[in-house]
């Protein structure tokens, strides 16, 4: 049985532990006003409250028209430079998966929303956000978590936060790696009659279903790539991505990616 399954064990986030639990007010903890809840209280599942296949909204965000706001944000400002998204602005529902959870964290800085005037409560927000998404990225390990991963890296480097980014950035890059992003995809695997390898993205992740698809792992792979090159070459690591292993084709144009959006 786990242990982190009783009522008795959960967690409480302070700021010196960083820990989360699903059953605490942040009004009340963070000592700040704040009308953030991270959950019902007596909820007994892990800590995270996620399963080890999918992403449960934690319902840790703003309201829903500041999340819209914060994702066209996103796509205007941080998206151009980190295109690993869709090339366009999908239509997000809610419950917000994963994905909107990681915009929500590296766009809240650019909003001028006055009900997030204070500094206090766009930390917690951030905050509680990036717990889950970290929470989630260690439990499931899926294309979407790790562009999630992939946007709070940017976001922390991109903050001259480096050491900050040091563990995200080393559990990106062993995602990528599990998942095979280093590699195209081999059509002919199954049609051979060969096995795949032990740990392959074919028996993690479902292969692609389009070129659209493929093009999306192929923008996130390279982007994690330079964000591996950036680290080690400012603190003289040996690369987690060795070129060797390296068996990706460039991106494709944004053009002819934005003429095959799905």
């Amino acid at each position: 049985m786990n242990p982190l399954s009783s009522s008795s064990n959960q967690f409480i986030q302070t700021p010196s532990s960083g820990l989360i639990t699903q059953g605490f007010d942040i009004q009340n903890d963070f000592n700040n006003p704040n009308p953030l809840s991270l959950g019902p209280s007596g909820h007994t599942a892990s800590p995270s409250g996620l399963s080890s296949t999918s992403f449960r909204d934690p319902q840790v965000l703003p309201p829903d028209d500041i999340v819209r706001d914060l994702i066209v944000l996103f796509y205007t400002h941080i998206h151009p430079w980190a295109p690993i998204l869709s090339p366009t602005i999908p239509n997000y529902t809610q419950p917000w998966n994963i994905i909107v959870h990681a915009i929500v964290v590296v766009s809240l800085r650019l909003s001028t929303d006055q009900r997030l005037s204070s500094p206090t409560t766009k930390q917690a927000y951030r905050q509680a956000a990036k717990q889950h998404i970290l929470s989630h990225a260690i439990e499931s390990t899926s294309i979407d978590s790790v562009q999630a991963l992939a946007l709070l890296a940017l976001d922390l480097i991109g903050s001259e936060q480096g050491p900050s980014s040091w563990g995200i950035l080393a559990l990106l890059t062993r995602s990528a790696v599990h998942l095979g992003l280093a590699a195209e995809e081999d059509p002919n695997i199954y049609m051979a009659g060969r096995a795949p390898p032990n740990l392959s993205r074919t028996s993690i992740i479902p292969p692609v279903a389009n070129w659209f698809e493929d093009e999306q792992r192929r923008r996130l792979f390279w982007l994690i790539f330079c964000l591996d090159r950036y680290a080690c070459v400012s603190t003289g690591w040996d690369f987690a991505l060795p070129d060797f292993d390296i068996k990706r084709r460039l991106p494709a144009s944004d053009e002819l990616w934005m003429k095959n959006v799905s």
